[in-house]
């Protein structure tokens, strides 16, 4: 069974392949069916909802007059036959079978071998030329396998994906994460029955507004009996998790072991090659790690929303139309130690889906290549750290398609 990484690496090699070459809507196309698939939503996929995430038409966009999904999807279907036409005979492949809108992975037909005649005599097998093949199969095997991993070429955007993570995709590194975790006030629902008195140990009243229990019924699917709200600072938010898991699936598919970091310990991660995930207002190890002179997320009074601003002020980023779009910001830092280069990444978003799409953005193959050429433009080397701000379009807290929106190499 193919893990949920090594099925993003085999989605990545087939987008960034020349059989695409500028096909910018068939990529966005195929990315969204295919996390759609990944996400455990594909039986949900339909015309509709392609239309409208994956190639922009507007909600009341109507497929029986717009036929732009179903010829987009044939002239996808012949680009992924044309990638796979020239892939490794046994290898695995993404079909998209023709009335489905459904992704599959599947390995593609083995060689047939060629049956005897019925008519032909048995042999009796030789035993030492039997064990003599079996050596001789192993060796031939062990030799592809070591010059795949050491002699062939990596793709353009595993190599740039190495150039960008550096230290933390050695082959057996440990890298530690560190994953937010926002002060909340869970609303818990005991009925009729009285709440307990040790869990939890606090206990404050509902507000007493009615739009409060209106939106209570609208999102719980209940109707309200006995609500408390109980404090808790263990829960992280929704597309920072969709981004650990994101980075969990990238590291294991390379050899890298992940040491979660339980609370906000940011002692603990010095001299580590170590992810940070969530605003430093949500955690004191975001907080220190941000640079001098650099974007950051914050309050802004004067629009009284959150944003990704440049030091000096003259750049700004908010989120748009409706929340839909959203911003996300990566920043790479190196230190140099006795025992090497250290690097850590941090992870935010004006959103917590500003975060997944970050992280979605340095995790991609096809996006790595372009943005190692951009940051090389200026001395020819990659810098030591940088920023990188993340522009989404995003559904509730998925990412669905990022860009980069600005770059900021720091000192």
């Amino acid at each position: 069974m193919l893990e949920v990484g090594d099925k993003r690496r085999i989605l990545d090699e087939l987008l960034q392949s020349p059989a695409f070459g500028r096909s910018d809507q068939l990529r966005q196309m195929l990315r969204y069916i295919v996390e759609e698939e990944l996400g455990g939503r594909g039986d949900q996929l339909s015309e509709h909802a392609i239309g409208v995430n994956a190639l922009g038409r507007p909600a009341d966009y109507a497929p029986e007059v717009d036929s732009s999904v179903r010829t987009r999807a044939h002239e996808l279907r012949k680009r992924m036959e044309e990638h796979f036409r020239g892939a490794a005979p046994a290898g695995w492949r993404i079909e998209l079978p023709k009335g489905s809108y459904r992704a599959r992975f599947v390995r593609a037909a083995e060689p047939v071998e060629v049956a005897l005649p019925a008519d032909t005599p048995p042999t009796t097998p030789n035993r030492s030329h039997f064990w003599r093949g079996v050596v001789v199969g192993a060796i031939a095997l062990l030799a592809i396998s070591l010059a795949g991993r050491y002699l062939w070429p990596q793709s353009e955007g595993e190599r740039a994906a190495r150039q960008i993570w550096g230290p933390l995709l050695d082959a057996n590194s440990s890298v530690s994460v560190m994953l937010a975790n926002t002060n909340q006030l869970w609303i818990r629902e005991f009925g009729n029955d009285p709440p307990p008195l040790k869990d939890p140990p606090i206990i404050f009243p509902v507000p007493n507004d009615p739009r409060f229990f209106e939106w209570y019924r609208r999102t719980a699917l209940a109707d309200p009996k006995q609500l408390i709200l109980h404090p808790n600072n263990h829960s992280p938010l929704g597309g920072e998790a969709e981004a650990a898991v994101r980075l969990a699936a990238f590291l294991a598919t390379r050899g890298v072991r992940v040491e979660m970091l339980h609370g906000d310990r940011a002692a603990e991660m010095k001299d580590r090659n170590a992810v940070v995930l969530g605003r430093p207002e949500y955690s004191r190890a975001a907080a220190a790690l941000q640079p001098a002179g650099g974007f950051s997320v914050r309050y802004v009074p004067g629009r009284r929303e959150m944003g990704i601003v440049s030091a000096d002020g003259q750049q700004a980023f908010f989120r748009e139309n409706g929340g839909t779009i959203n911003y996300g910001l990566i920043t790479v830092l190196t230190k140099q130690t006795d025992a090497g280069p250290h690097r850590t990444l941090l992870f935010a978003g004006i959103n917590s889906d500003g975060s997944d799409a970050a992280m979605e953005h340095l995790t991609s193959l096809l996006n790595l290549p372009d943005l190692v050429r951009e940051l090389k433009k200026t001395t020819g080397e990659l810098p030591n750290s940088f920023q990188v701000v993340v522009r989404s379009r995003s559904n509730d807290t998925r990412t669905l398609q990022s860009e980069r929106a600005a770059i900021k190499i720091l000192p």
